[in-house]
This record gives C-alpha cells, structure tokens and sequence, in this order.
C-alpha cells in the first residue's frame, strides 16, 4: 500500500517582523525571520534597502571629508544651506564648508574688506578688515584664486603674516578659514543675532567658539569653554558642559550671566547631551537622565525644575547625538542598545537584537569623537541610528540600525562608499530640489544620497533572509 507522505505547509501571511535574533530558529513567528541583512517590508512584501550614488564635494582644489551636517535657512531668497564640518585632505583639518545646491561648495569663512603685499612678501595688508577679533595663529589665508597658506601672526585689524609669501595686488578678494578641533563632535546650534538668524558652532576648545551670518564667520568669546552639548529652549542657548547646565539672557546669546547655572551632577558621572522633548528639555549623563523644563530660566525669580527620570539599572548613555524624536517618542542609543523614553520612564527597546548589538562600541570608556561617534535621524518615518561596531569590515566600522514605521527592528552594515559614518540629515537643496536623505560616506570623499535605488555608488546590494 502506498504511503502518502504529510507536509507540513507553513504560510507567511506577513512580512513585517523584523529581524529576529533572539529566539532560537525553531520559536520565531511565522511573521519573523531568524537573521538578516539589506533587506526590509513595504506592504508586506520583502524588498532590498535602497542603495546611495556619491556627489563629489571639492572646493578650491582641495578634497572634503564630510563629517557633520547642519541645515540653516541663511541662503538669499529662502534657499536652504546645508553646513557640514569637512576635513581637507591636504592638511588633515576640519573647517565649516557650506552648499546651496549639492553641486556647488565654498568654504564658510571670514571675507570682509580686501588684501594686498608689498611685493612677494608673507606680510598681509587688509584694507576694511577686522583681523585681531576675527583671525587666529593657525588660521589659513586664502587669497583670490591661491591655496591655504597658514597664518602665523596677526598683528593687528589690518596686517596678518602667513609662512609661505605670495603676491598679491591692491584690492585682492581672500577668504580666512577657521580650523575646528580634529575629531570633536561639535555642538551647533541656530540663534537670531539682531533679528537675524546665525549659526553658532562649538567645538568645545577655547579657539573654536564661531558665529556664521551666512556671509561671513566670526570668532566670537562666549559661550563658556568645554561645550558638550547645546540646544535652543525658548529663546535661551543651553550648553552642556562636564557637571553644569548654563544658558545666556533671554534672547541674548552674546551676554552669559554667571547666575545662568544649574548643577546637574559630578565629575564621575559627567554630562553627556541636552536635547528638547516635548515641552522641556532632556539632560543626558553617563549614567542617569534629566528633566530640565520650566517658562522663565531667571535665577532672580526661578520658575524652572530639575527632576530625575527613571532608568534602568546598569543604564548608560554613549552618543551625544543619537536622540531624536520617532513616532511621539524620545529614542536613542545607550550603552547596550536602543531605548525609547515616553515622558514617564526608559525602557529599552532592542532586546531581540541584542546579540547584534553586544558589539557594538561602547564609548561610556571612551571620550566621544568624531571617528567613535553614533547619530540617529528619521526619515519616512523611520529611524536610523549608525553606531560604531567592532566586528564589521574593520574595527569602528559604523553598522546602520533601523526602526521602521512599524516598529520592527533592522540591521544594515555599512561597507566602504556605503551609508554614512558620522551623520545623516534630511534636507532640501535648490530652488526646485527634492527632500533628500544624505550621508557623510565611511570611506569616500564627498556626500552619499541615500535611498536612491538598489545599488551602492557602482555595486550591488546583496539582500539576504533567513526564516
């Protein structure tokens, strides 16, 4: 008698469940896979991520690096600026580089008046210059049409002396660009000076405090020194620095009133990030987590509390730019993985990824930098978060996490010309330009513009699923 053999059919109703690590194969869901890789679900449907293509960022001869990204509204006619701290590979330097359309890039720089020599000479005469306030030994020169030649004194508004001489005639145009610490992650903020919107970007060092108009960069002296972290709370500047919360006058960034001090914690658990959420700010440190909120921020007449949210235990909190708001929520990177706070308490959110994440960089050891930094952004409702991790292509190499707009979890590594490393920022460039996503590539120079098919700059996506 024949046997009819029974299989078992097994029916995949939904591909929405994410990626799946922590249950062992035989437990998940019929809607879950087991691993995963460059690949997610859009109407229940599996798909590859979508890929990136490369714009190449050059600027007076010289080859940027990409490495943080700021959107401001500076540009004449409404045109939106993409600012990004870039490092020249000539030198090895970080300086602000700006474009309005993608296409076109200059350097954010002190431009007012003009120059001349006498001669070949390394004696620089401005005429209609403000040099003393606004350059610095260390600086470059960049004459009309000539490369960076560094500044090696500046003896007063009208007279600089740089290390390599140069020729230059009555009236030349010059640019003075302003170096930025290496690998610091700088706190940048937008703030109205006079009515007018400017930029201010702190690397946290004494010398690297500058104000950008749009039109020229400034040095300027305040805020106080070892920024970590800063962000605009109605009409105040709040920076972070190792144990205090401090702000300026109310909607007077040029003027820091030494009462303007709040008292977070100590040197062995110092801050981290102060974000706003909802109607009030959030202090990060190490270890714990803040509400900061009040109406009027007057020591004179406080109106203002400072309370402790609830972590959990062991909790810790690495990168200083990895929380954003996602779905109505405030969620970031801790030490261990994703979390999300709701107003009330922390909780994380990334337990059925956990073996993907035990690797990744913890910098609750380390000082953040640039090279060691994590950033989160959200795009079409998803959040993307690039951390550093110890077992992809080579060690810090960034791996993309992703939390799509159903909450399911992702995991995406990054290879060479692939997702950016340092940042991400969603933003619109050109009178008719599209809402695009851009990253600061992992190795390449230049800008990555991210979902853009299903290739990565020249190569394909391998897609990968396991159920």
């Amino acid at each position: 008698m024949a046997v009819k053999s029974q299989v078992k059919t097994v029916v995949i109703n939904d591909f929405t469940g994410g990626r799946n690590t922590l249950n062992a194969i035989n437990q998940i869901n019929k809607n879950q896979q087991s691993a995963g890789q460059n690949v997610w679900t859009e109407f229940y449907a599996l798909r590859k991520r979508s890929g990136t293509t490369a714009t190449a960022v050059s600027i007076s001869s010289v080859t940027i690096q990409p490495n943080q990204f700021f959107e401001s509204s500076l540009a004449s006619g409404g045109l939106t600026r993409l600012l990004f701290m870039g490092t020249v590979s000539t030198t090895s330097l970080k300086f602000i580089c700006r474009t309005d359309d993608g296409t076109s890039f200059n350097f954010a720089a002190y431009r007012a008046g003009t120059c001349s020599t006498s001669g070949s000479s390394t004696t620089i005469t401005g005429s209609g210059t403000a040099w003393t306030a606004n350059v610095a030994v260390g600086d470059r020169f960049i004459p009309s049409g000539g490369a960076l030649n560094e500044v090696t004194a500046v003896n007063s508004d009208t007279e600089i002396v740089v290390t390599t001489a140069v020729n230059l005639s009555a009236g030349t145009a010059y640019q003075i660009v302003h170096p930025l610490a290496n690998d610091a992650v700088c706190s940048i903020v937008a703030f109205d000076v006079s009515g007018s919107q400017n930029i201010f970007v702190f690397d946290g060092t004494a010398g690297g405090k500058l104000r950008y108009n749009g039109t020229d960069v400034f040095r300027v002296t305040y805020p106080p020194t070892g920024i970590v972290s800063a962000c605009v709370f109605k009409n105040y500047v709040f920076v972070a620095r190792t144990t205090t919360v401090e702000w300026c006058a109310l909607r007077d960034i040029t003027t820091w009133p030494v009462a303007n001090t709040q008292t977070v914690t100590s040197a062995d658990d110092p801050l981290r990030a102060i974000v706003v959420y909802s109607n009030y700010m959030v202090v990060f440190t190490k270890k714990r987590m803040f509400r900061f909120m009040g109406d009027t921020f007057d020591p004179a007449n406080p109106t203002y509390v400072l309370d402790v949210i609830r972590t959990p235990p062991n909790f810790s909190f690495s990168y200083s730019r990895s929380a954003v708001t996602h779905n109505g929520f405030l969620k970031f990177v801790g030490g261990d993985g994703l979390y999300v706070y709701d107003g009330g308490s922390v909780q994380k959110i990334s337990q059925i990824i956990q073996p993907d994440m035990d690797n990744m960089v913890n910098a609750f050891y380390q000082t953040e930098g640039i090279g060691t930094t994590g950033v989160s952004t959200v795009y079409k409702n998803r959040l993307y978060a690039i951390v550093p991790d110890t077992t992809s292509d080579s060690p810090n190499t960034h791996v993309i996490y992703m939390q799509d707009e159903r909450d399911r979890l992702w995991r995406f590594l990054s290879t060479s010309g692939d997702w950016g490393k340092t940042d991400l920022i969603v933003t619109k460039l050109g009178a008719s330009g599209a809402i695009q996503f851009f990253g600061a590539p992992a190795t390449n120079s230049g800008l990555l513009v991210l979902e853009t098919g299903n290739s990565d700059v020249s190569a394909g996506i391998n897609g990968t699923w396991t159920g």
